[in-house]
């Protein structure tokens, strides 16, 4: 047989095999629907001293900050960070100003440990947690992943890799802005003056944010 008839052969069985596998082939799967917005809502999260609801520290600016007490790095330098910008704020201000820390471990941070930890850094600090199904939820809404890692030959057993950003909260309770990890204590003490505003703040130096990375509504 020629050759050009073997080439045009092998073209049409080809095609017919195209043809084949298009018709047969299972439809490309769907594309996953997109995570719904984070809405900031707020929570009540259980302490060394029992409930606390976001919603009862109306009053003061809160940095709301999801992490745990095993975590190396991220989290001790936040919470230090943020005990270092209340007392750059005037005397008569600093009450008004604290932090919550949530712990995304609820499987190893009691709300007794997370109490003690927080005020390791601030006696005005918070920390708490709920069970993991609602932190999660809670995390979720408020734009923070975390997943268990391994830890290698760690004592630690396991480590969670979380979200490293923290969120200011004004005192009528409302999310204010998104703090970027590596905000400075200037920074934030700044952050904390704005939103507690120029009455309670007077003589904290300008109000305004100045030095925030990447800062705003997120």
């Amino acid at each position: 047989m020629p050759r050009w008839r073997l080439a045009l052969l092998a073209a049409a069985l080809l095609g017919a095999g195209l043809a084949l596998w298009i018709r047969t082939a299972p439809p490309p799967p769907e594309a996953a629907a997109p995570a719904p917005a984070p809405t900031r809502a707020p929570f009540t999260v259980l302490t060394g001293e029992g409930p606390l609801a976001l919603q009862d520290l109306r009053g003061r600016a809160v940095i709301v900050y999801f992490g745990y007490t095993a975590c190396p790095d991220f989290c001790p330098t936040t919470l230090a960070t943020v005990a270092a910008a209340v007392r750059r704020l005037p005397e008569a201000d600093q009450p008004r100003a604290t932090a919550l820390m949530v712990s995304v471990d609820p499987e190893r941070d009691t709300p007794e440990r997370l109490t003690e930890y927080a005020r390791y850094f601030h006696p005005s600090f918070f920390g708490g947690t709920r069970p993991l199904a609602e932190i999660t939820g809670i995390a979720a809404d408020w734009g923070v992943v975390f997943r268990k890692a391994n830890a290698g030959a760690s004592a630690m057993g396991y480590a969670v890799d979380h979200s490293t950003d923290a969120f200011l909260v004004g005192p009528d309770g409302r999310f204010l802005r998104v703090i970027p990890h590596g905000t400075s204590a200037e920074a934030l003490a700044a952050a904390f003056a704005e939103a507690l505003g120029p009455s309670e703040a007077e003589g904290a130096g300008p109000a305004h944010a100045g030095g925030l990375p990447g800062a705003g509504p997120g």
